[in-house]
């Protein structure tokens, strides 16, 4: 079966659907699938994909921003409608696709599902934020077979909206037992010795792309408190940001600027050694002001037995069980942080049981080949549904 998969992330940056897409076709039986991934931005995941073996196509749509205003809006129509659609019908009828799964959401992907209802090919929609979908958007819903959301909490923004396909709540998993990144035995001290930390000392960080929704300056505001008290403690903000992100990531800098404290806290941009980095932190901030989608990062800090802290919003509500396997906060509030921090630091025994229920959880209900076969099924069933 021949699978087109449509990442339409464009903004320089890499985060959980890159993450999720890539495990996903690792995972998939090549003897029955032939993928295809189409990226509108160059990342790098692009070659990690072909490495294993999927064909890659690399979709141009950019805007045109210069010359005369009546020249630059017909030039943008060609490109961006026109010459658009002509790239995907050459993608989808070259390569003999059958299945089209939308990465990211139905949501502004209005040329191709127009394509693939002319070809009767059906599509499969990922649906991975709390997303404000247009009317074009919700009348789309109709024309694509099924709809995958990552949380229960995407499913309810969905049922609000009235979105029409089918649902399937399908968590994204994490491949702890067949890949070595998340299998190897890393040297701490080495680790810290790299990125300028001292070998006693304790770490708490912060991991995904700076965007003030992620909501990084309430965990800047949390370390410059707690480094009072703890002389030891050090503070790692891990992430990209796109250029619109530029100012958020300056102030947040600002007020690690404010004290010597600040001297202890790292920005060390983006990482593709996450599953390394976790192993030396004491404690894991989820720090997200509005609902998170998912919280692939918040798997992968309990699988390495690393305390978390989330706020008690969307799908990290979900991964710790309503605070049983980690401990949740409202959001915008660097004082409960700091008493979660604490809490974790001071109380050993309370930090083992609850380390110890998050990696159980992790490997009952969030294994990659649990994911794998139930989109496998829901592939076959959307597929054998479309030929009758």
């Amino acid at each position: 079966m021949n699978v087109l998969f449509i990442e339409v992330a464009s903004d320089g940056t890499v985060g959980g659907s890159h993450t999720c897409l890539y495990n996903l076709v690792g995972h998939l039986d090549v003897n029955r699938y032939k993928i295809h991934v189409g990226f509108y931005q160059a990342n790098s995941y692009v070659d990690k994909c072909k490495d294993i073996g999927a064909s890659i196509h690399l979709i141009n749509r950019k805007p045109v921003v210069h010359g005369n205003i009546l020249i630059r809006k017909f030039r943008n129509w060609y490109r961006l409608i026109y010459m658009h659609r002509q790239e995907l019908s050459h993608i989808v009828e070259r390569n003999n696709i059958e299945l089209v799964i939308l990465n990211n959401s139905v949501k502004s992907s209005n040329d191709i599902v127009n394509i693939c209802n002319k070809k009767s090919i059906p599509i499969i929609s990922y649906e991975r934020g709390h997303l404000e979908y247009s009317v074009l958007d919700i009348r789309n819903t109709k024309d694509i077979v099924a709809s995958i959301a990552v949380s229960k909490s995407i499913e309810s923004n969905m049922k609000k909206q009235n979105y029409h396909a089918e649902t399937h709540v399908i968590y994204d998993g994490l491949p702890i037992h067949d890949n070595e990144e998340y299998c190897v035995n890393v040297n701490d001290v080495r680790i810290k010795h790299e990125i300028g930390l001292p070998e006693d000392s304790i770490v708490v960080g912060i991991i995904g792309n700076i965007r003030e929704w992620k909501g990084q300056e309430y965990f800047v505001k949390a370390f410059m408190l707690l480094g009072e008290k703890y002389k030891n403690l050090y503070g790692l903000v891990v992430g990209g940001h796109a250029a619109e992100d530029e100012e958020y990531l300056e102030s947040i800098k600002n007020i690690s600027r404010s004290s010597e404290v600040g001297l202890r806290l790292k920005y060390l941009g983006f990482r593709n050694d996450v599953p390394d980095l976790l192993k030396i932190f004491d404690v894991f901030i989820h720090a997200s002001i509005t609902p998170e989608p998912f919280g692939m990062v918040l798997l992968e800090a309990m699988f390495n037995k690393v305390p978390v802290i989330a706020t008690n919003l969307g799908g990290p509500v979900e991964i710790l069980v309503n605070g049983d396997c980690g401990i949740l906060v409202p959001p915008r509030n660097e004082k409960a942080i700091v008493e979660g921090v604490e809490k974790y630091l001071d109380d050993p025994q309370f930090r083992s049981e609850m380390v110890n229920r998050a990696y159980k959880r992790v490997i009952d209900e969030f294994d990659l080949r649990k994911t794998v076969n139930l989109i496998d099924d829901l592939f076959q069933d959307v597929v054998s549904r479309a030929k009758t």
